[in-house]
């Protein structure tokens, strides 16, 4: 499975409770099991990831207490259209 992120979720999850401490809030840059760092911003952290790790995956994820809801839709959803009735 290409860009899987599972050891960079692992690395998270398992973290969370130190990142909580001083970074809640901000935004953790994980490659693997390395921590690179925390930003203030998306942007960021999302430039940090690229630089240092071109196109390769990486993980970039806010820290916070809650995980946040995600919706995956494995097909585009189009909204109904109906008939118009003469």
């Amino acid at each position: 499975m290409a860009m899987s992120l599972k050891q960079e979720l692992a690395t998270y999850r398992r973290e969370l409770p130190g990142f909580l401490k001083e970074h809640e809030g901000e935004y953790v840059l994980i490659k693997e099991n390395q921590v690179a760092g925390f930003w203030k911003t998306f942007e960021e952290a999302l430039e940090a990831g690229h630089d240092r790790f071109a196109l390769e995956p990486f993980m970039v994820r806010q820290v916070q207490r809650e995980e946040p809801r995600v919706a995956i839709l494995g097909h585009p959803v189009f909204p109904c259209r109906r008939s118009a009735k003469p």
